[in-house]
Parts: structure tokens; sequence; C-alpha cells
């Protein structure tokens, strides 16, 4: 983290020196801390392919995102020490610890992919103006630019903290309602500011 320090604090110093810009960001996060479709954050766009039993099949447009490996065991939960140190990472890219020292728009939502044997990989979307190829690299080495192909992916929205045993529990539940509803599950996801979601075939 050290290596990315110097770029964050002078893009958090450029943020404090427009205090009318800093304090609508802050009324903004406020907000989306109690919305389920954040405010002015850019998110994967989308088609319905069908609606279940508090589940819709969607299939995601290809799309870039910034994404760091993150140690440990599934998904961690949001509030795992792994966890958040990817995500503050991920932060600091889009904050300015980039090649271009530039501020990048904020996107939603933050997505989890856990490997069979552990541990797992986090990231954001990029905006939608950049691509893997054309976005700013980052400060740091390990924050890696990927571009996704279209996906379809089962998505069931659920409130509270997204604990390990609370993620868990909730695609479990998704698994249990597409397979019912005849949708094939071959791996699993969780993405956390919209949707859950198991990808599916």
């Amino acid at each position: 983290l050290a290596e990315e320090a110097p770029a964050t604090l002078t893009a958090l110093g450029s943020l404090l020196q427009d205090p009318a810009r800093a304090a609508a960001l802050v009324q903004q996060e406020a907000r989306n801390a109690v919305s389920r479709t954040p405010e002015g954050l850019e998110m994967p766009r989308y088609t319905v392919l069908a609606t279940g039993s508090g589940y819709e099949v969607r299939e995601y447009e290809p799309a870039s995102v910034a994404a760091i490996a993150e140690p440990g065991s599934g998904f961690g939960g949001a509030l795992g020490a792994g966890a958040l140190a990817a995500y503050n990472r991920l932060a600091s890219y889009f904050l300015g610890a980039n090649a271009m020292s530039e501020t990048l728009e904020l996107t939603s939502p933050v997505r989890v992919d856990a490997s069979p044997g552990g541990g797992g990989c986090m990231s954001l979307p990029l905006p939608s103006r950049f691509s893997a190829s054309t976005a700013p690299a980052a400060s740091s080495s390990a924050v890696q630019l990927k571009q996704l192909g279209r996906q379809t992916l089962g998505v069931a929205r659920f409130s509270g903290l997204a604990t390990d045993g609370e993620v868990r529990r909730n695609l479990a539940r998704l698994r249990r309602d597409l397979e019912l509803g005849g949708v094939t599950v071959v791996a699993e996801t969780a993405a956390v500011g919209e949707p859950l979601v198991e990808e599916d075939s």
C-alpha cells in the first residue's frame, strides 16, 4: 500500500481544495448508504432475459474492470480485513493512484469472484469511457485492468451487511431458486452495492 500513498494523498488533497465538491460527494454517499440504486455511480449495462421467484436472469454487456486478487477463503465478507485492503487498493486507483494521477468516476457494484480453492478476485467496473487498454495504468502492480466478455448472470437482491455467512446463505438461496427455475449454475460471484449474482448458462 505504501507505493500508492503519494498518488492517493495527492488525489485527496485536490478533493479537499474543492470544499463544495467534497461536501456534495459526502452527501451523495450518505444517500447511497440507504439506497438500493446508488446515485451518481455508473453501473454495468444489462438486459433482463427472464424473471423468476425472487431473481432475474440478466445478460451483461462486455465491460472493463479494475481487479485485484483477494487472499483468504471464499467471499470473505465485505468487512473482512482482506476485503477491506483489496477495496482500498481499488479505491486508490479511482482516486488518482494511476499513471495519469486522474480521479476517475466511481462505479458500482463491487464484485467478488471466489475461487474453488480459496481466495478470489475483487473488481470494480471502469467508467464506460474507458476500456482495459485505454484506461490509465494503475500505480500499484496489484491492480490489473481486465476486459470481461458478455455474461449471463442470475441476480437476487438481499439486505443487511455482506458478511461471509450472509453472502453464502443468499448464494445458496439463489442457486436453489435458479435450479428450481430450470437455470444451470456454473460459477458463483457476489456483488455488493447492487445485486448478488451467480453465473448460469
